[in-house]
């Protein structure tokens, strides 16, 4: 039972004022509405239970007389209903126990005689919880030595709580990924895109020395073990040449337009910059020369960047110049290996790079199938009378070996009219078809054959002009590497034409294949990738269980050594304490989902950690108690 009404926003009120609730509206559960579908002859079922907000009254004495005027200036200070910041209202219960609420002032308003200036009310309105919590509990320390440990944390409030847990381990685990490796990728160009296909160890995309860890014991040779987590979620990824120095990985990451900003420098926990910050996201990663940092918040107006972190992703920290390039790394890319039980991944093939991942870099594309897939090669038929295929001389192949048009003219007088095309925000310099055919049915059937390029994907400009076949009836072998347009970010094989006879309603085809195609790219917008250095990891695939109400949670996050995951039941987030990050989908519910993630009930509450090969991992845990 509150017995004392202590303080409102830090402002003590004795000695100078008394204050306790207003009768009938003393601490109390608020009421709830609850919906309820009318039935014809049966009674009614409930459909929602919808909460109200909820106010507490509170009436406030002046109790020193001689400075009245000034005392009751100040209660309009400390009670100001214009001011939208919430602020604890704290009290203390029949057992000394200091409890409070988060509220906002509705009014303040004279009590009684308004001929007495010393009495008034004011009406606040609970923000969020209504329970009335005790200051947060001394930390409880649980040191696991195995899975399957057990241990047992006293809530003695009236209501149930929720913990916050800090998860830190502190011993190499037995099992799992024991090495990461991040990897800050720039999106250089003002464009989106999805599903882009890239070579994620370097830059050039020539992949890196996987034979070297291999020898060293550190992966399989089969590459089975090496895994991309973007994100926080393990991705799709496609190897070639594992156990050699140049082996690569490919993953398919979606990018929204590059922001970058201009350092103006860095104090404390503060980043400013000097030109237009309002592209980047309300919290993320920044990176500037080889140094990453988060941050949590910014100032569109100031330019500012708030609660950054420096040196994290197992980067170093360092000195950077005034004028320095910040980035906005848009994913939080790592590779992962060590994990010596690891099997081969199940993926996604369908959306596989389609070019050759062998010969393929970031900067050259080089088909020899063109599809389906990531990347793949698109058909655009500009009338009706136009046909795509995949095999040699019309044929049918998945995936496509050629690029293959048909021109069609059914309906006289049209001809058929169609396009294959690829598409490439960051730029296509340059096409080199080989291996092509051509074959026109009549000698008199219309030709028209072209390389193309755009820039926009609208308006197509002629590169190369493929001339018709010399004998109609005959295969005849094309081939050409054309040099595109400024600014291309389309190439394309382009075929119009046919004949279509009257009377007689003979219709003469043309066809154009290509079997190989080299795609060279504009290396100064493709992406731009480090791989950083091997920092020794855990990897967290574990369970929390309250054994009293059976409810659990399972998290699985990879991180450094005596590094924290904070999960916080009370305000629903998941966060990598390290550098602040969001990580809330390291976390899935045992059961299902719930409106509440682990709660603490009054009593005893015997908590259990499992995570197989677990040495040693420390869970600290913190709780308000929460009263009625």
């Amino acid at each position: 039972m509150i017995e004392t009404c202590i303080s409102w926003n830090g402002h003590t009120f004795a000695p100078d004022y008394e204050a306790d609730f207003v009768q009938g509206t003393q601490p109390r559960l608020p009421p709830a509405a609850v919906a309820a579908l009318e039935r014809s002859g049966a009674w009614p079922v409930v459909t929602a239970l919808q909460r109200k907000k909820h106010t507490v009254q509170l009436l406030i004495k002046i109790l020193d007389y001689g400075n009245l005027n000034t005392l009751r200036t100040q209660l309009f200070r400390w009670f100001d209903p214009e001011d939208e910041t919430p602020h604890a209202l704290i009290v203390e219960n029949h057992d000394g126990i200091q409890q409070y609420v988060y509220a906002l002032c509705e009014e303040l308003r004279l009590y009684g005689d308004p001929r007495h200036l010393e009495a008034f009310v004011v009406t606040l309105t609970v923000d969020g919880d209504p329970r009335w919590r005790a200051d947060c509990e001394a930390p409880d320390t649980w040191n696991i030595a195995a899975t399957g440990d057990t241990h047992t944390i006293i809530n003695t409030g009236e209501d149930d709580a929720y913990p916050i847990f800090e998860i830190t381990p502190n011993v190499v685990k037995g099992s799992g990924y024991q090495y990461r490796r991040w990897i800050p990728i720039k999106w250089n160009v003002n464009t989106a895109h999805s599903n882009y296909s890239l070579e994620i160890t370097s830059t050039q995309g020539l992949g890196f020395d996987h034979a070297a860890l291999v020898g060293a014991g550190k992966a399989l040779a089969s590459g089975d073990d090496l895994r991309v987590e973007v994100d926080g979620l393990q991705v799709d990824r496609w190897l070639d040449g594992p156990d050699t120095a140049n082996c690569k990985v490919w993953a398919n990451l979606s990018f929204q337009a590059s922001v970058v900003a201009t350092l103006i420098g860095i104090a404390g926990t503060t980043m400013g910059a000097s030109t237009d910050i309002s592209g980047f996201p309300s919290s993320g990663i920044l990176y500037i020369d080889t140094e990453a940092f988060t941050y949590t918040s910014k100032n569109n107006t100031t330019r500012e960047f708030f609660g950054v972190t420096a040196g994290v992703k197992g980067t170093a920290p360092a000195a950077h110049a005034l004028g320095a390039t910040i980035y906005w790394i848009q994913h939080d890319v790592w590779l992962l290996y060590g994990n010596a039980t690891a099997t081969a991944p199940t993926t996604d093939d369908t959306m596989m790079p389609a070019f050759d991942l062998n010969a393929s870099t970031n900067w050259e594309w080089i088909y020899s199938t063109f599809g389906p897939g990531s990347q793949e090669w698109k058909f655009a038929e500009v009338n009706p009378k136009t046909l795509f295929f995949s095999g040699d001389h019309m044929g049918w192949d998945i995936p496509w070996t050629v690029l293959g048009i048909e021109t069609d003219p059914t309906f006289y007088p049209a001809i058929g009219e169609g396009r294959l095309y690829l598409y490439n925000p960051c730029g296509i310099l340059e096409v080199d078809f080989s291996d092509g055919e051509k074959f026109r049915e009549h000698a008199s059937a219309t030709w028209q054959a072209e390389i193309q390029s755009s820039v926009d994907g609208a308006t197509w400009v002629t590169a190369f002009d493929i001339a018709a076949p010399v004998v109609a009836g005959v295969w005849e072998a094309w081939n050409d590497s054309e040099i595109l347009g400024a600014g291309s970010t389309y190439a394309g094989l382009y075929l119009k034409g046919g004949l279509l006879e009257f009377p007689f309603l003979y219709i003469r085809r043309n066809y154009l294949q290509a079997e190989d195609c080299t795609v060279t790219l504009d290396d100064t917008y493709t992406p731009t990738i480090d791989l950083g250095d091997e920092q020794d990891t855990y990897s967290m695939e574990c369970r929390i269980t309250n054994n009293e109400t059976d409810e659990a949670i399972d998290l699985a996050f990879t991180i450094d050594m005596d590094e924290a995951l904070e999960v916080d039941t009370d305000e629903k987030t998941v966060t990598y304490l390290v550098d602040g990050s969001n990580q809330l989908q390291a976390l899935t519910f045992v059961g299902g989902v719930r409106r509440q993630w682990l709660r603490l009930i009054p009593g005893a509450n015997e908590l259990q950690f499992d995570d197989p090969d677990t040495a040693g991992v420390t869970i600290v845990t913190t709780f308000h108690r929460r009263y009625y």
